[in-house]
């Protein structure tokens, strides 16, 4: 459908609902068909992804490098009631590495490189089990929502993504929060990719956005989780110099010290 005029109605009857709750649209069955009726379409941004150099994948809501890709396929099957993986899932988890050098290309020329377990790219506000990954993401702005999480350790991690859990929003000023519409990332060791629920092995990562590529019937911007932008061109970080920036994080597009 991306790309072309066919209107995507959303009837919300899964595990998460994440994007129905973006949206703001209905869970509520009868509901969510009189907004379909109603036929009221926005042109939504989707996500392409390009691991090395392979085939290009689309995504709409969120990719992931690093240990919550690794993660993914155990609590998958975790989430099915495969119990017997969570061996699989707690091997893995000690088992990465816990301090790669991940370096981002963005727009603007902007190229920073960082000592980070993860980082996800965003074009929906929640994710998995609606944990809250960028508060401020917008699905029309043409523009994806990077979150990079410096130096947090293994248990640091996991008790973030507690608190995020079924859209919980905690203070976050350690982590660098970017946006942009293209973006290259590379990684020493190479780390996992994920995106959407796709394994998409390990390597450099080459990401775009689809500006107003799908057409979803959806109220207005606001409806949601989902915050509208109208300024959010203005919020890009400016260029800086390729270095470990472990000590400092982005918030609203400005570098600064971290005060937690």
């Amino acid at each position: 459908m991306s790309g072309s005029k066919t209107r995507l109605g959303i009837i919300a009857a899964g595990t998460a609902n994440n994007l129905a709750k973006s949206l703001g649209i209905p869970e509520d069955h009868k509901e969510a068909c009189a907004l379909i009726a109603a036929g009221k379409a926005r042109k939504l941004d989707m996500g392409e992804i390009r691991v090395k150099k392979g085939k290009k994948h689309l995504f709409f809501e969120v990719a992931a490098i690093g240990i919550l890709a690794a993660l993914y396929p155990d609590a998958e099957d975790i989430r099915k009631g495969e119990l017997w993986r969570i061996k699989d899932a707690v091997i893995t988890l000690f088992s990465h590495v816990t301090k790669p050098k991940v370096t981002l290309s963005m727009d603007g020329g902007s190229k920073i490189t960082v000592a980070t377990m993860m980082v996800t790219i965003a074009n929906v506000p929640l994710i998995g089990p609606n944990l809250l990954v960028a508060p401020d993401a917008s699905m029309d702005d043409g523009l994806l929502d990077i979150s990079i999480y410096p130096d947090f350790t293994k248990s640091e991690l996991t008790a973030y993504f507690g608190k995020v859990m079924n859209q919980g929003q905690v203070s976050d000023g350690a982590i660098q929060r970017y946006r942009t519409s293209k973006l290259k990332i590379t990684s020493r060791p190479k780390l996992e990719v994920m995106a959407d629920g796709m394994m998409l092995g390990r390597g450099s990562v080459k990401i775009k956005v689809l500006a107003g590529a799908l057409r979803v019937i959806a109220p207005k911007p606001g409806a949601g989780v989902e915050k509208p932008q109208t300024q959010a061109s203005m919020d890009l970080p400016a260029p800086v110099a390729s270095a470990v920036v472990d000590a400092s994080v982005a918030v609203n597009g400005k570098v600064t010290i971290p005060t937690t």
